[in-house]
């Protein structure tokens, strides 16, 4: 920024550094590591992953606060990013 000082990290940041993780040869993981705080919290989870998931090809690492949130990303992620989605 050019005021020096701080905002509060939004969606577009996720997407922004998951793009530059893809392009970096030298990375082979992505960490979430922004809230995109442009969405409402119920939201953060889902879009974080999905965004994150959506922008780069790597191994993409976040955190869930409980067993229900995990299980959500992990629908997600088998419905949306697989072409034959299976149970584990």
């Amino acid at each position: 920024m050019k005021t020096g000082g701080y905002r509060r990290s939004l969606l577009r940041d996720i997407v922004k550094t998951a793009t530059l993780t893809e392009h970096l040869k030298n990375i082979s993981i992505y960490i979430i590591a922004c809230q995109a705080h442009d969405i409402g919290p119920e939201h953060y989870r889902l879009n974080d992953f999905f965004h994150a998931m959506n922008h780069t090809t790597k191994h993409v690492m976040g955190g869930c606060s409980d067993l229900a949130g995990a299980r959500e990303v992990w629908r997600l992620a088998r419905t949306t990013f697989r072409s034959t989605p299976r149970e584990v």
